[in-house]
């Protein structure tokens, strides 16, 4: 069972042995049941490279005052160059994803909902 107790090795594992199953479920989990902000989700979303995670937290930013303090996380310089990006002109966000990563956000919605 995953739990924010255990997320952090679950995750770190499941990256650097390639488990994609269970980076889903923690996906699922971070998305659904966490209490993780959006700047720690964002964060986290980056770092394992959660395409869907990400793009669920951006959806739910609606104004400058929430961009603003993504920016202002103390994890954000440590966030790749492609996310800062995002997340610093979100209306580029068609530019700075690829169609590789909306192509896999497209069919891993079937694979989030069945785990």
């Amino acid at each position: 069972m995953i739990d924010e107790d255990h997320l952090d090795t679950m995750l770190e594992l499941a990256d650097r042995f390639i488990m994609p199953q269970i980076l889903s479920k923690c996906e699922l989990f971070l998305a659904t049941v966490s209490d993780y902000g959006a700047a720690e989700l964002l964060y986290l979303a980056d770092r394992y490279r959660l395409h869907l995670l990400a793009l669920f937290v951006l959806n739910q930013i609606h104004s400058e005052d929430e961009l603003v303090g993504l920016m202002e996380f103390e994890g954000f310089e440590m966030m790749s160059a492609s996310m800062r990006a995002v997340v610093s002109r979100p209306d580029r966000v068609p530019d700075v994803i690829s169609d590789d990563v909306i192509e896999y956000a497209e069919t891993s919605c079937n694979r989030i909902v069945t785990v």
